[in-house]
Formats: C-alpha cells, structure tokens, sequence
C-alpha cells in the first residue's frame, strides 16, 4: 500500500507539534521505502563511525615481529625498501601499531616511529616466540667483552650475520667490543662507533692473555734484526695484517734476515726489503738458523722447471685458485721445489717466492736456454734502482703497458735487477716481483732519501688523525699501499682514524673497525685542516658515549634522521642556541642538527 505524502501546510494550520519521532504517523509524511532508506542510511553511518573508532583503537595495539627464517627485520624511515634503515628488529621485538599503508605498517618502535612491512607483524606474541630459532641472536643488556681467537688473529666484523656477509673490517685479538646482542653462532657487537656481527666463539668476557707460542721467538719483546725460522725448513708467508685473513705480500725462506718492528698478539710486523708486512712471531727468531739442519725440502718434494709456450714468466699464487692473490712470478727456467703436485695444482717453492703454480707450467727437464720462438732471447739484467721526484711508489705491471694489470708495487730506492731500458718500458725483476715499470722511474745510482720518508712529516704510529680534503666532502680508501689497489670504503671528511703503519707515502689507519690504506696527503691532525671551506668557521667534534651521533633534520629527537656518524668526527658549528639545545651543524656535505650536549671543541 502506498503511503500518503506528509502535508506540511496542513499539519502547520492544525496547530500540531511533534516532540520526537514517536509522535508521528509515519504514513502521514512519508511513504515506507523512502523511510527504510533513511534508516538503512543511520545504521552504515553508525557503522562507519564503529569502524573508524575500531581501527583507532586497533592503531596503538601491540604488535611482534616475525620472519620465516628468524633473521632481523629492516625498520625504515619510510614506507619504501630504499628508505634509510633506523632499526634492524630481532623476531619476537615488540612494536606499537599507529597506522597501515598498503602493505606498509607505521610503528613505534623505542620511542622512534618508521616503517615495516605487514608480513612481518604479528598480533601473536605465540606466533613470535615460534619463529625464533636456534641461531637468531637474542636480545641481551649490552655489556663489553673482548675479541680473542685460536691463534691470536685478527677477527671479521661482517655486516650480517653470516659468513658470506660483506666485511666491514678487522677487530684485533684483545681489543674491548661492546655485545649488543648474543647468539648461538652470531653476536651484534659494537666496536669503535661501527655496529656488525662477529662470531660468538671469538668474543670472551675477560681480556684474553697474550696467545701462547710454540717456541720461544715468541717473545713480546721481539725486536730489530731477526731470522725467519720453521720447523719443517718451509717459506713462512708475510701478510698485509696480523692475520690470516689478510692478503699474503711473499714468502720468506729460513734463514731471511728482517727488520722486526712491533708485535701485536701472536703476529710481529716486519720490514723486508722497503716493505712491511706481518708474521707470526713463532716464525722469528733472534738467532740465525744453519740452514743445513732446517728440513729445507719434503722428501716428496722433486726438483722442477718453470716453462710456458709463449715464454711469459708464470704466476705464483697464495693458493691454489686463479682468483688468488699473486705472490710473484718466476721466470722461464727458474728451478723450484715442488710438492703435492695433482694435475691441476702444485705447491712451489724457490728463493723467497712459496706459493701455488699450475702444474702444466711445470717439467722435470730444464728448458733449453734458447729464444722462444717469436720472442728474442733477453739480454743480462744489470741492478737498477726506483726513483720517483715526490718519492711515491711505482707500479710494477705484467705488460708494458699502463692498462696492463699490476702485480704488485715498489718503493722509493727498492734496488730491482733490469733489462737494458727500450722505449718507455723496462723490465725489472726482485726476489718477489718481475714485471715492468716506466723507464723514467729506474736509476743506475742509489737515490737519496725521498723528503716523503721523513719520519718528521708522517703521521706518528697510535695517533688520532682525520679523513681529510680541500675539495671533496669523502675519501675513499685502498686495500693497499697504493691506487691501483681495490677500492674499499669512502669516509666522509673529518672522521677520525688510528695510524697503525706508514708505508711509503701511504697510511694505514683503522678507522670504523675497518683496516685501510688511504694517501698521506688525505689525512691531517686537527679537525679545522681536514675539512673543505673551513676558513674562519668553529670546528667542533661530535662526543657521545654511544659511539655515535645522530643528524638530524629539525631540532626534534623525533625528526628524520640524516645520518650517522662516529663519536670524534669534526664538523662546522653553524650556529648554536643554548636555550633550546640544538647546534647547527656541517657534517661533509651535509647540514642538520644535533644535540649541542653532544658537541665538544676540544
């Protein structure tokens, strides 16, 4: 039955007033659908106003973090993969939900907001508890402890909690860290402002005593002139670093007379021929051996010859791998020791040069000493002598060519034994190195001390320097003594580093837990010299007990995070308000703010 319209105008001259909406014929004003729509309409309307009060409710709700294989979570500046990363969240971390982006959760997470994916949040602290495994480091008070190892080496600091992980640098055996996070296998530690992981096994709560040696050249005294000894008459291999993770720079043979110059844990750093390098101390000895009673060769090893087609010297490697480092190269013809020979690999030894060579390189009948053919008979070598004008190191290539790769560098006054120079190329050869380097770099005469070998003007070994430019805001630096070493890290202007070694007219430093080398000309010794555009400005150091700083993008503590930086970095003050707390800052090429209660001018 339709209803009958509402008659205002007639309602109005009857006089009639309606309290609420019980006082009403329906059927008077409206008809019946027009009404349920209206009623239909205030009950999604209510709903809705349900829903949102729901939702809020649910917004400030706790939440766990979950991951299938129980590794951390990435909890970003912003809802997107590329986003800074402000915290990585163990499984089974508590977080507060304020909101939902797509897939994209906004949480609190230690008094700091950011971003996390859904799939990684649990309202199920069950479900959390379930997902933490065996090898997931667990949270823990931090607390400081020390590195030690086996045999008194230094230790990896990786990015991740994984053997394949990047390597962000070394940690001594001794030196103080601070546990962040203990696990099974893994432990987040920080060391020297940098936070990575280092194996559980290698962390120890007391200072581990100095590593106990087989003999007793092992003595912490060790220095001055010493002899390479061993007990089975082997090359002992010298190292960049004091361990064996470090790239082997050549073999020394019993008997080798070195310059020993510190020693740190069970390695003594060396000097052998202008170049330094590292040893375990067992392998020194302050008294010369009579080779004649040392183990000299294996009674496996055989008498061989060093041969190629095309009459090239041929690599010796650290292993037996093509992608080893090259620890020298040996000439046609050259005699060596060589033992547990297969058919791909064998281990060789001649002079001061042990290492790995490709067995097909090798032949138990001396080659003919006639020219290759395509290749002219080399004439006598004659003793030559490395001399630059700024006194730096030279190259020594596999070609002569400079595209050619470099196998290995000489220094300032290094005497090499040479081919009669042709064109810009000569070839040279050392007890270690054959190769080829510039002509103008060669000198029939002994230089005299390179200004650059000054002990006056190198940094001092164990001071505090800083990264340092007059036009770049970063540095990068080398595996190596030298550019044409692997790239390795950049640092931004005014980080501060440890001198550990100067090598020609390189250093190199510790800086960030990391171990490179970076050129003496970008290092200096106050803050204000270090930095670009730093005339008539305040230099101030960031200080914190955490080993870091937080830049900031306004005078919050809750504002954007720029960036980062280790305690003792140098900046430009800007501009500085005691009242509010806040300085002003310039970090590299970077401008924010910072806890003025976290700055120092000394």
């Amino acid at each position: 039955m339709a209803g009958r319209k509402y008659d205002a105008e007639k309602h109005m001259k009857n006089g009639r007033k309606f309290q609420n909406l019980a006082d009403l014929d329906i059927c008077d004003y409206m008809d019946r659908d027009d009404f349920m729509k209206r009623i239909l309409a205030m009950i999604t309307a209510i709903l809705l106003v349900c829903t949102a009060v729901s939702a809020f409710a649910a917004s400030n709700e706790k939440r766990y973090v979950i991951s299938e294989n129980g590794k951390s979570v990435n909890m970003r500046s912003e809802p997107d993969k590329k986003a800074n990363v402000l915290h990585q969240l163990s499984v089974g971390t508590e977080v507060i939900l304020l909101d939902t982006e797509g897939s994209w959760c906004k949480i609190e997470y230690s008094g700091q907001e950011g971003y996390i994916l859904s799939s990684y949040l649990t309202s199920s602290k069950k479900e959390a508890d379930g997902k933490i495994t065996s090898t997931q480091t667990s949270a823990v008070q931090s607390k400081t402890a020390y590195i030690t190892s086996s045999n008194g080496g230094a230790v990896y600091l990786r990015k991740e909690a994984s053997k394949s992980s990047a390597s962000m640098g070394t940690i001594l055996y001794g030196e103080k860290v601070t546990v962040l996070q203990q696990g099974t296998t893994w432990s987040k530690v920080q060391y020297e402002g940098t936070m990575g992981y280092v194996m559980t096994q290698y962390i120890t709560s007391e200072k581990p005593s100095p590593v106990a040696t087989p003999t007793k050249a092992a003595s912490s005294t060790v220095k001055g002139t010493v002899y390479i000894v061993s007990e089975n008459g082997k090359n002992v291999r010298m190292r960049q670093g004091p361990g064996t993770g470090y790239r082997v720079l050549t073999g020394l043979s019993v008997g080798t007379e070195v310059e020993a110059l510190s020693q740190s844990g069970s390695w003594t750093q060396i000097r052998h021929k202008g170049t330094n390098g590292y040893v375990m101390t067992q392998y020194v000895s302050k008294t010369k051996p009579k080779i004649e009673e040392s183990k000299a060769t294996t009674d496996k090893a055989k008498t061989m010859y060093v041969v190629s087609e095309n009459g090239k010297s041929v690599n010796v490697r650290a292993s037996a791998s093509s992608g080893s480092a090259v620890v020298g190269s040996l000439p046609v013809g050259t005699q060596v020791r060589a033992s547990e020979m297969n058919d791909t690999w064998s281990s060789v030894q001649s002079g001061n040069v042990s290492g790995f060579m490709k067995t097909e390189y090798l032949s138990s009948h001396k080659p003919q000493a006639t020219a290759t053919p395509g290749k002219t008979e080399e004439p006598e070598m004659v003793r030559m002598y490395i001399q630059t004008d700024n006194g730096k190191s030279v190259n020594v290539r596999r070609e002569p060519t400079k595209n050619s790769q470099a196998v290995g560098t000489l220094e300032y006054g290094t005497p090499v034994m040479s081919a009669p120079a042709s064109a810009n190329w000569a070839h040279v050869r050392t007890d270690s190195l054959d190769g080829y380097v510039m002509t103008q770099y060669l000198s029939s005469k002994k230089p005299a001390e390179s200004s650059s070998d000054n002990d006056d003007n190198k940094p001092k070994i164990g001071s505090t320097v800083y990264i340092a430019s007059k036009r770049d805001y970063a540095v990068r630096t080398r595996s190596g003594p030298g550019s044409s070493y692997s790239s390795v890290s950049s640092y931004v202007v005014g980080t501060p580093a440890k001198v550990l070694e100067n090598v020609g007219d390189w250093t190199r430093i510790r800086v960030k837990g990391e171990e490179v080398y970076i050129p003496m000309s970008s290092i200096a010794t106050n803050g204000k010299d270090a930095l670009p555009n730093s005339q008539d400005r305040q230099i101030a150091y960031l200080s914190s007990s955490k080993g870091s700083v937080d830049l900031r993008k306004s005078k919050q503590n809750d504002s954007e995070i720029l960036g980062s930086y280790v305690s003792g970095t140098a900046v430009i003050l800007m501009s500085q308000n005691d009242k509010e707390g806040w300085a002003y800052i310039k970090v590299g090429n970077r401008n924010g703010y910072v806890d003025s209660k976290l700055l120092t001018t000394k």
